[in-house]
């Protein structure tokens, strides 16, 4: 099995095809993991996530993600929502292209949302993508979920 890291780069400006909708990751009583969506472009394919916290796990989601500025504090550590994808025979941790992490401008102020968006290059031949989620250091453990995303649009394939 080959691919430790899935890089963070943007897919192409146009030309992508929706394979699928939203659909709910994670749902624990303070935190939401959603897939908001996957879109395919003839040289890879785009996950695009949702992270919503509340209460104590969106405090501690704010420490995990606030910049490391002060070389004296030795509670300095970044962590972020961890997104592990396999396709066919590849398998590696996720970098996202865009935002790293944004609060929520318009929610409490208890509550943290990011919005990460990532990219694969190539198609699963399978047809399927795994996802692995976790942010263990907010209290959201491991999930994992089988995208059926079907036979590529840009497929030039005919049965």
């Amino acid at each position: 099995m080959a691919r430790n890291r899935w890089p963070g780069i943007a897919p192409p400006g146009t030309g992508g095809v929706a394979v699928h909708g939203r659909r709910v990751l994670i749902a624990r009583p303070e935190v939401v993991v959603q897939l908001t969506g996957v879109t395919t472009y003839p040289a890879g394919v785009s996950l695009s996530l949702v992270l919503t916290a509340t209460g104590i796990p969106a405090e501690l989601a704010r420490h995990e993600t606030r910049p490391l500025t002060d070389p004296h504090d030795e509670s300095a550590h970044w962590s972020y929502l961890w997104v592990r994808v396999r396709m066919d025979d590849q398998s590696g941790d996720a970098d996202p292209y865009e935002p790293a992490s944004c609060a929520a401008p318009t929610g409490p102020p208890e509550q943290y949302r990011t919005a990460p968006r990532y990219w694969i290059p190539g198609y699963p031949s399978t047809g399927e993508i795994t996802l692995t989620t976790s942010w263990h250091q907010i209290g959201l453990p491991a999930s994992i979920d089988v995208l059926d995303l079907g036979v590529s649009p840009f497929s030039t394939e005919t049965g």
